[in-house]
């Protein structure tokens, strides 16, 4: 099948996506845009401009190739139309996620070792089913990774909502990204057009000192990738003060203080955790600054999904 590059372009994109049976919106395929290139700002300013006005002949041009449909404003692979309905039925199930992931981070937000936390997964792409759990990504202080960890687990646990290991237990909380102010471009991100979609996706819900800002402007190299995910925020952030409530700035004192005793005490966490979790150890990735704990080498098989998707429109 002859297609255009833009048109294979838009494929890929439609085809990344429906295998979460997710289908896009006209602005969702253009954000989305997978276009793999060494170069980032530069091509993604050039071509901004122009793409919004050949997305549409592209889209119609794939439309009659009997390759994706189109159905209530959204694009799918062709023999997915049930993706359209599923998609607002899932809405209905992140909101009500959504409202108990606020109060995870409402709870959260009292401790001053967390810089920022936020949604991954399902649930940051408002498609998350109603036994799905609510995945989050942490981002501590600096030598505060470990002794919050064991905080965040005793709520969670006291909560009913802890998730153990190789257990799916359903609607838990599952806190499997971890990472410290001062590793925000960390090797652990290997550099993938499915780590790429994990770093875009992530919704913040707890943002101070600008740590949000900071995350995407450390990893720039997403652009490589999905050049239009974030070409409106390119700029390099400033820490600014903010506002603090109370509470958080009675921990920060207490902090200050303690800081040469809690880093030894972090140093013993980090070792204790890290004896405890090594007989169930898989594909984790755990130093003193990230754990990352993903069992199942989920990049390999959403890949796979997705050329299987794009062969069996294009064959």
């Amino acid at each position: 099948m002859a297609l255009s590059q833009l048109s294979q372009q838009l494929l890929a994109t439609i085809a990344y996506c429906d295998q979460f049976h997710f289908p896009l919106t006209k602005v969702e395929v253009q954000r989305r845009l997978i276009i793999e290139s060494d170069k980032i700002k530069a091509k993604a300013e050039a071509r901004s401009a122009t793409l919004p006005q050949k997305i549409i002949p592209s889209l119609i041009e794939l439309m009659n190739q009997g390759v994706i449909g189109f159905e209530n404003g959204f694009y799918f692979l062709t023999g997915s139309e049930e993706a359209v309905a599923l998609r607002r039925e899932r809405a209905v199930y992140s909101s009500l996620k959504w409202a108990e992931a606020r109060e995870v981070v409402r709870m959260l937000s009292w401790l001053p070792w967390i810089k920022g936390v936020a949604v991954t997964g399902s649930l940051a792409m408002d498609n998350a089913i109603q036994e799905d759990d609510i995945d989050f990504f942490i981002i501590t202080q600096e030598n505060r990774l470990w002794l919050t960890r064991p905080v965040v687990i005793l709520m969670a646990w006291l909560k009913g909502k802890r998730r153990s290991w190789r257990h799916e237990e359903k609607n838990s909380w599952c806190f499997n990204l971890w990472m410290e102010e001062n590793e925000l471009h960390s090797p652990g991100l290997n550099q993938s057009l499915y780590t790429a979609y994990e770093v875009c996706q992530a919704k913040f819900l707890l943002n101070r000192e600008r740590v949000e800002e900071r995350f995407i402007w450390s990893n720039q190299w997403v652009a490589q990738y999905l050049p239009f995910y974030f070409i409106d925020r390119c700029e390099a952030p400033s820490v600014t003060s903010h506002q603090l409530r109370p509470k958080y700035v009675f921990g920060q004192t207490i902090d200050f203080y303690f800081s040469w005793l809690l880093l030894l005490l972090n140093e013993v966490a980090f070792y204790s955790q890290w004896w405890y979790m090594l007989p169930h150890r898989t594909r984790e990735r755990v130093t003193r600054s990230l754990a990352f704990f993903h069992p199942r080498d989920t990049q390999k098989l959403v890949d796979n999904k997705w050329q299987a998707a794009i062969k069996k429109v294009t064959k």
